[in-house]
């Protein structure tokens, strides 16, 4: 089959291609089953999955089509598919099952909105590959593989966990409203862009890939990453949900990008791990927020104020901080009244610091979980201040 021209699927029966066929135009599959009796029957043609099972592999080891779209699932078994080389930019909400592998070609983008169970591994050649599109569905489960001038972006509403390991020499970005959280020991080398929501870094990504974090959005975690920019108006959120350090290749904050600091007992706090510079703009302001980093219990001011915290600590670099320019600001986070200080910095086991010393520390006062009293016939209940465990977006 040859020319620009569609092809549909319909009635109950089966139907088998068995050419080389080089028609462009859509396939589209209503009923019935369309099998492939040659890997490249439709190498060139976006494929419409509308039924379930409606696309059959046929057994084959491997299947290349033009691009993939649709809402029926589409069982691989142990068939190798490649998807996208006609270029074209479509989105598959069907679930991906088997136990092979998927390939992403072409220049256009393929959005995967199902849950997808396929356990092979994902390679996305060129182009980019999309998981999820602003709602709270879309999955891949195996590693991935991201070339050269390819993209894997992450577009989910709510909290997703991706624990499997992202190498290549491509570049990967969180444009989900939700918290993504990486626990894989990453390998790839390309940029790392975060438009929107948090990045959380529980594993690590490459030291020399470079990450970019816009206004708005927030990294954080404990985990490590290369050379880390912060924009105007993101947030660099280290530890997050527990006294933790966070570890980069190298830190650049340019003018009013925001910083977000858990307190603790006897001088410990999250901290910021630079191997190498952890710069500033000249003569930029930054917000440094500060929470209580206990977990059960309420940090009291006396055991706050006076101690010094080393909340960075660069290894090799001129950090541009000149303390006598009031560049970082104290400001209390969600669950303080208030707080301030002084910053510095200082040199102390072959490392050199930026520090925060407490003069007032005002915590939220703890009161019972609920007081009641009566208020003419009815009763008004007094719901305690909760501390704040988020402090992401404050």
């Amino acid at each position: 089959i040859s020319g620009a021209g569609t092809l549909t699927k319909i009635g109950a029966g089966a139907v088998t291609l068995s050419g080389t066929n080089t028609f462009t135009g859509a396939t589209t599959i209503t009923s019935g089953v369309l099998t492939l009796g040659n890997a490249n029957a439709l190498q060139n043609s976006t494929v419409n999955i509308n039924i379930n099972n409606g696309l059959d592999t046929n057994g084959q080891a491997s299947a290349t089509i033009g691009s993939l779209a649709g809402t029926g699932g589409l069982n691989l078994g142990t068939t190798s598919l490649a998807a996208g080389g006609n270029n074209a930019s479509t989105t598959y909400s069907g679930v991906l099952s088997g136990s092979t592998s998927l390939t992403k070609s072409g220049t256009g983008k393929l959005t995967l909105t199902g849950a997808n169970t396929y356990t092979g591994n994902t390679t996305v050649s060129t182009g980019t590959l999309q998981v999820g599109s602003s709602g709270t569905a879309g999955s891949i489960v195996g590693d991935v593989s991201v070339g050269t001038g390819a993209n894997l972006t992450f577009n989910r509403s709510d909290n997703i966990t991706f624990g499997n390991v992202i190498s290549g020499a491509g570049s990967v970005t969180h444009n989900g409203g939700g918290i993504l959280t990486l626990t894989g020991t990453n390998t790839y080398t390309g940029v790392t862009t975060v438009n929107l929501g948090t990045l959380q870094i529980e594993g690590s990504l490459a030291s020399t890939g470079s990450v970019s974090v816009s206004s708005g959005s927030t990294i954080a975690g404990s985990g490590t990453v290369g050379n880390l920019t912060m924009s105007s108006g993101a947030i660099l959120s280290p530890g997050y949900n527990g006294i933790n350090a966070f570890h980069t290749n190298s830190v650049m904050l340019n003018s009013g990008a925001i910083w977000n600091i858990e307190l603790g007992m006897s001088g410990t706090s999250d901290q910021v791990i630079a191997a190498n510079a952890f710069s500033f703009s000249a003569s930029g302001i930054y917000t440094v927020n500060f929470f209580d980093g206990t977990v059960g219990d309420t940090l009291q001011s006396s055991q706050v104020v006076g101690q010094t915290y080393r909340i960075a600590r660069y290894e090799s670099g001129n950090t541009n901080y000149n303390p006598s320019q009031n560049q970082l600001q104290a400001n209390p986070g969600s669950d303080l009244l208030g707080v301030s200080g002084t910053f510095g910095t200082s040199n102390s086991d072959g490392y050199s610091y930026l520090t925060f010393t407490p003069t007032t520390f005002q915590p939220v006062p703890t009161l019972p979980a609920w007081l009641a009293f009566p208020v003419g016939a009815g009763v008004m209940a007094l719901m305690s201040r909760r501390k704040s465990r988020r402090k992401l977006l404050a």
